[in-house]
């Protein structure tokens, strides 16, 4: 038995034949080598000075809450399909917003990608590539990239697993398929993956619509998808292996969403330690986006090609839709 008399699912079995088992059905992968410079961004200058005036203006904030109240006050259905959050929803991710700013402020402006990238660095790469940071420095367990479609959360999962050479875990829903179909398979799975994780660290555990494992079950108009049935299912015993694991392991579980309103916000907060924004890039980023990807499919370009055209004209472009462009 370990410790607080939990019981050893794979008591008496060696670490080397459940690495064999992870990796013949696809649970320990080979993780593709990204740097976190791969993620081309820029900074925001402007925004910065922006986050000053913002600091400052307390004046501002409170006018805000203001009117976010009136707009729970007076919801309606048009409110809601414009937002495509429901009223609950909103009301949570209102009341955190107001905690967060009584504890620290609390700044509206999106992160530049160069803060998309700075977070990641700090949050995950930094505890994880350093046992001297990890033990010393204040570290979280799990962390939620969430944001659009080939806005770059799964490149940055990558990025963390390259930089800090660790192993990889995909738990994802679409991984789990017709594996460990019921309840006792699955507390197997879970806990072979953590007790694989732990004795191999660095580790990450990659979970990819994370927002499926913590959807909120009955959602109207909603239907139940085949991948968001499995994942449900590995939420009890994911919980439970979140809770054992010590200050001192070094793992990280990292989950990327397109859609995390979808999932029960409230479980999700309480799960993620903390969540990235991985957001559309703006035109400075753009600009740097267009002049380096297209530098490294090689293609030349005139000198007088108006690539300022290209940038202003993909506003609302992601990262990897641009990719895709230069690409095809």
């Amino acid at each position: 038995k370990g410790p607080k008399g939990k019981k050893d699912l794979t008591e008496g079995k060696k670490i080397e034949s459940l690495v064999n088992e992870l990796v013949w059905t696809g649970f320990l992968q080979q993780c593709p080598k990204v740097r976190v410079q791969d993620y081309i961004g820029a900074h925001n200058l402007m925004g910065t000075v922006m986050e000053e005036a913002e600091k400052v203006s307390a004046e501002q904030i409170d006018d805000v809450q203001k009117k976010w109240k009136q707009v729970l006050e007076n919801w309606n259905e048009h409110i809601e399909s414009s937002f495509q959050v429901t009223q609950d929803q909103f009301r949570q991710m209102f009341e955190k917003w107001v905690e967060q700013r009584k504890q620290s402020g609390f700044v509206l402006f999106e992160p530049s990608m160069s803060q998309v990238r700075q977070s990641v660095t700090e949050y995950g790469i930094l505890p994880l590539g350093s046992k001297v940071v990890h033990d010393l420095a204040p570290h979280h367990k799990s962390m939620l990239l969430y944001g659009p479609a080939c806005s770059g959360k799964t490149m940055l999962t990558h990025a963390i697993v390259t930089e800090s050479g660790s192993n990889y875990f995909n738990l994802s829903p679409a991984n789990l398929q017709d594996k460990y179909n019921n309840a006792k398979a699955v507390a197997l799975l879970l806990h072979m993956i953590f007790k694989v994780a732990k004795s191999m660290a660095p580790s990450v555990i990659y979970i990819d619509q994370a927002d499926l494992v913590f959807s909120g079950g009955k959602k109207k108009g909603k239907k139940k998808s085949a991948d968001g049935g499995k994942a449900a299912r590995i939420k009890k015993d994911l919980l439970a292996q979140m809770k054992e694991l010590d200050h001192s392991d070094r793992v990280l579980v990292v989950g990327n969403s397109r859609s995390p309103f979808d999932a029960d916000i409230k479980e999700l907060l309480k799960f993620f330690g903390c969540m990235v924004y991985c957001v559309h890039p703006d035109y400075a980023s753009r600009l740097l986006l267009w002049q380096t990807l297209i530098k490294k499919r090689g293609a030349r370009l005139a000198n007088d090609y108006d690539i300022e055209i290209l940038a202003y004209m993909s506003n609302k472009y992601t990262s990897g839709t641009i990719s895709k462009v230069i690409h095809n």
